[in-house]
Parts: C-alpha cells; sequence; structure tokens
C-alpha cells in the first residue's frame, strides 16, 4: 500500500468475520516503526474496515514500514492482513525567480505620404467704407445716385441710416 506522507489519507480493507455472533471488540491498523508502533482505530461496518490516516509528515520519514491490521473478538487476536506500507511525499514543483532581463524588440515606424486634397480659399470681396457722418458723405459725394450706391454698399439693411440720406438729399 502506497500512502501520502503529508496528506490525509483514507484506507479500507473488506473484512470477513466467521463462526461467531460476538461483536468485533477492537480493530486497529498497526504501523511498526523504529523506535516504536502507531497504531490507528478503525470503524467496521457492512463487511469493510475503514482508517483515516493524518499527516505523518512531522512523525514519521518517507519510506516503508511494515503494518498488519489486529481484530480482536472476545478475547481472542486475529491478525487477518499485514504487509509494507511506503510513505511517499507527493510530487512537488517549484520555482524561483534566478535572473531577469528585458528583452527590447526592434521597433520599426512606417509612414507614408497621403496627399489630402484642401478646399480652395476664396477671399471675400470687401467693398470700401467711408467712415464718418452722413452729413461728410452728403458732402463727399455730389450725385445721389452715388451716394445710394454708397449706402447701399455700407450696409444695405440700415434702414434709419437710409432714412438719414433721404432726408439730406430732399433738402437739397
Amino acid at each position: 500500500m502506497e500512502l501520502l506522507l503529508n496528506e490525509n489519507n483514507a484506507v479500507a480493507f473488506e473484512l470477513t468475520i466467521e463462526g461467531t455472533n460476538s461483536k468485533v471488540h477492537d480493530i486497529r491498523l498497526m504501523f511498526d516503526l523504529p523506535q516504536c508502533a502507531m497504531a490507528f482505530k478503525g470503524t467496521y461496518k457492512n463487511g469493510v474496515v475503514e482508517f483515516e490516516i493524518p499527516n505523518l509528515s512531522n512523525v514519521i520519514q518517507e519510506g516503508s514500514y511494515k503494518y498488519k491490521l489486529e481484530v480482536i473478538i472476545d478475547e481472542h487476536y486475529f491478525i487477518p492482513i499485514d504487509g509494507n506500507a511506503t510513505f511517499k511525499k507527493p510530487v512537488r514543483v517549484s520555482s524561483k525567480l534566478v535572473s531577469e532581463k528585458k528583452v527590447v524588440k526592434g521597433i520599426t515606424v512606417e509612414s507614408k505620404v497621403i496627399e489630402v486634397q484642401k478646399p480652395s480659399f476664396v477671399p471675400p470681396v470687401v467693398a470700401p467704407v467711408t467712415v464718418g457722418t452722413v452729413e461728410d458723405i452728403f458732402e463727399e459725394e455730389t450725385d445721389s445716385v452715388e451716394i445710394q450706391q454708397h449706402v447701399t454698399q455700407k450696409d444695405p439693411k440700415n434702414t434709419e441710416f437710409m432714412t438719414k440720406i433721404r432726408g439730406i438729399l430732399n433738402k437739397k
């Protein structure tokens, strides 16, 4: 039988008892160790004996030890099975960082010239603007048609300004 040394183990044996109506008094699983013996009490039910063996890593070392199943009925002592049990440590994998190097891969940058068509810019047409009062404009302009064109170019929607110009023209 193979058992794991640093884990809990469950062991079960089939056990047949014949020739008596007496109850089983005690069932033990014994391990013979170099310095002493270790016993575990089992439970018997429906022809099966079960044992729970705890983690023994702090008690024994990895290796092979003799075992025997002891059954006591009335005043009689029986050993229906014996053999060797091997206790092993479970497979363990561990790792430790030894060195760390940063790998820099070559960085490449590609670019393409893309021709973008921009809308052509058409500058707005700006009409000449005369700075001054309505009276100044009237004195410079003698022809009423010229004054009307000048006022229309300056601000065609400014009705107040147009009204002042008409008033000055009507006075002449």
